[in-house]
């Protein structure tokens, strides 16, 4: 039996070890995630503005050209319900908190991640958050979150692949995606392929998923109200495709429940998405800027911002 036993531990630990190994490599390599959450927990008590949302404003939003100190925590899929949890657990401990911009998109109204969504483990191993019940491997393992996801990035990692470049504050400065970019943002090529390149785009009403995220935004926005923050609803700019390729019923029941909103509430809310400040050359695909795109729409909320809450910590 004792032989067994360490035969056995003889096979295991090199396992282990490597995985150990795979583990620590990961949390090691550029990652806007990790970045992202270390900045936000370091200053949780200097926060001035707070940024919410999915992938539009985690690419729209560099918190660098924000004079007020900001963190925004806008991640790709981020449905609203993650959004309210991570507003709502660390909220008491923002205790400069003035401005919250929420991301107020077409897509988003529809959005509930299921239990098995591979970045709620990340969630509860960088903001101490179980947004819905994990298994025990799913809450200490980076790569078993998602194994096939994890494997693409080592071995990108390994050839020597170009990597992400980050700033302090988690956002992507220069992504190694940029689908426009690769397609030398020729128009005519771009609206040519739009059919193909948003096929699973644009998804139908979910009427009572639709109806659990207006519930989720009313009280968030009748806490704000309470304590005194200002709220600030936006959408980011989007590309003519992928505007021309919204579902009209969709838009036409986002559009009525920010009306519904503003009459209710009174909040705030500035609709870019059809801006014509920004070119075919300010976006990386149909619906997401790139750094310079987010660099002119970061100095545009700037000045939303302070038009109404003036620079009380400018230091970054």
């Amino acid at each position: 039996m004792k032989n067994f036993l360490t035969k056995t531990l003889l096979f295991l630990i090199p396992i282990l070890l490597f995985f150990v190994g795979v583990e620590y490599t990961l949390r090691s390599l550029p990652n806007a995630f990790i970045i992202k959450s270390e900045y936000f927990k370091n200053n949780l008590g200097n926060i001035n503005t707070l940024i919410l949302g999915t992938s539009h404003s985690q690419l729209a939003i560099n918190p660098k050209y924000l004079k007020n100190k900001t963190a925004n925590i806008s991640y790709s899929t981020q449905d609203i319900n993650t959004d309210a949890t991570l507003f709502f657990h660390y909220i008491p401990k923002m205790k400069n908190l003035k401005t919250v911009v929420f991301e107020y998109s077409y897509h988003r109204l529809d959005l509930d991640n299921p239990p098995d969504y591979f970045r709620f483990p990340w969630y509860y191993m960088f903001y101490d958050v179980e947004i819905k019940p994990l298994k025990p491997q799913r809450k200490v393992s980076l790569y078993f979150s998602n194994p096939a996801f994890f494997s693409n990035i080592l071995r990108g990692y390994f050839k020597k692949e170009p990597m992400s470049v980050i700033n302090d504050y988690g956002f992507v400065e220069k992504n190694y995606f940029d689908e426009f970019g690769i397609l030398n943002h020729d128009e005519n090529i771009i609206v040519k392929n739009t059919s193909k390149r948003l096929e699973h785009t644009h998804k139908e009403n979910e009427p009572e998923v639709f109806k659990k995220n207006a519930l989720t935004l009313k009280k968030i926005i009748t806490y704000c109200e309470k304590n005194k923050i200002r709220l600030i609803f936006i959408t980011t700019p989007l590309y003519k495709t992928y505007l021309e390729s919204e579902i009209p019923e969709k838009k036409k029941k986002v559009d009525h429940l920010m009306a519904e909103l503003i009459k209710d509430y009174h909040v705030e809310y500035y609709d870019l998405s059809t801006s014509e400040d920004f070119k075919l050359t300010d976006y990386v695909d149909d619906n997401h800027l790139n750094a310079e795109g987010a660099r002119k729409f970061s100095l545009i909320l700037d000045t939303l911002i302070l038009k109404k809450n003036p620079v009380k910590n400018p230091e970054k």
